[in-house]
């Protein structure tokens, strides 16, 4: 399977570490799709005209693809959580593949414990506090 070209070796250690596997790899020239799992949750990195995007998708249902700087706004109750270095990124509002994935590392727990008590519920007040940006 293919790997991003621009995920460095510690990048892919980390994911290793937490037990990621990776599950799909896609490359339809400009655009490009990956996908790892874990036990509680899918991220995907998708590739389109030099820029990424990472969702994550739960395991349990509803299975509703969450932006990652969204959840993380949700679960750190603040709707302004990662502006400033998104801003100093200086990349539409994205980030490279590595950061997004230290950003899932480094609240690798907290996104879990999310999903793990993942339900209907949990994903309306998501997307009740998203609404309010």
């Amino acid at each position: 399977m293919n790997k991003p070209l621009d995920l460095n070796s510690e990048s892919e250690m980390e994911l290793h570490n937490k037990q990621f596997v990776q599950t799909k790899s896609q490359d339809f020239g400009m655009y490009k799709s990956y996908e790892w799992t874990s036990e509680f949750f899918k991220f995907g990195l998708y590739f389109d005209r030099g820029y990424y995007d990472c969702y994550l998708t739960p395991i349990k249902t509803p299975i509703n693809g969450i932006t990652l700087l969204s959840l993380l706004k949700y679960l750190n109750n603040d709707i302004t959580f990662y502006d400033k270095e998104l801003k100093e990124a200086n990349m539409w509002h994205t980030l490279s593949c590595n950061q997004y994935v230290h950003l899932i590392i480094s609240h690798y727990n907290q996104i879990c414990q999310f999903f793990e008590n993942y339900n209907q519920e949990a994903y309306d007040n998501l997307m009740i506090f998203l609404k309010k940006q």
